[in-house]
């Protein structure tokens, strides 16, 4: 029975064995953190999901938006703002814009020097990673509106302004809200 338990927890990355030195316990590892979240997120499988992580995601951006305000390198500043130009550029396609958007939100959970609220953010995109496409490829929406909102959130941070930075994210995550609700109404529509 100990056996077979060492095993599942070997095969979940939690343990790992060594000739002659026995099981000891692995180091955290961010992406097995990840994975665990992401598999609960696929395994969940309802309706409103979509909208629950948005719900999530404001409660979590927000103020993590806030402390890269305060923590953001010069090195992540410069990320940010190459990603907010290539947003801009012509010529990408409507995976290439989600990447961006992938891209940017995580460089702003890194600027937090906390490693946690990329652990935690990461799933979370990953899960509307679809419909993050979808909103970009056939989902009519302004996207200069989009640039724009990433422009003041990073326009925000480059100031070290946590509280504009608040209201900036939270204003971006509520446009992502109505665009989220906007689609699923589609979709029902559609598939009554």
């Amino acid at each position: 029975m100990v056996r077979e338990a060492v095993k599942a927890l070997e095969a979940r990355g939690v343990l790992e064995s060594a000739t002659g030195s026995g099981v000891s316990v692995r180091q955290a590892d961010f992406s097995m953190v990840s994975r665990s979240l992401e598999t609960y997120m696929q395994l969940a499988n309802r309706d409103d999901f979509e909208i629950r992580l948005n719900e999530v995601r404001r409660v979590l951006e927000v103020e993590m938006v806030a402390l890269a305000a305060s923590r953001i390198t010069p090195e992540q500043l410069t990320q940010l703002r190459q990603i907010c130009q290539q947003m801009r550029g012509n010529g990408n396609s409507a995976k290439q814009m989600a990447e961006l958007d992938f891209r940017l939100h995580l460089t702003l959970a890194e600027a937090t020097q906390n490693e946690l609220f990329k652990v935690l953010l990461a799933p979370l995109i990953n899960q509307l990673r679809d419909q993050i496409i979808l909103t970009w490829e056939d989902f009519p929406r302004p996207v200069d509106l989009v640039f724009e909102q990433h422009e003041a959130i990073v326009s925000a941070v480059e100031t070290g302004d946590a509280e504009a930075a608040r209201q900036t994210m939270t204003k971006h995550l509520m446009f992502s809200r109505e665009v989220l609700e906007d689609i699923s109404k589609s979709h029902k529509d559609k598939n009554p």
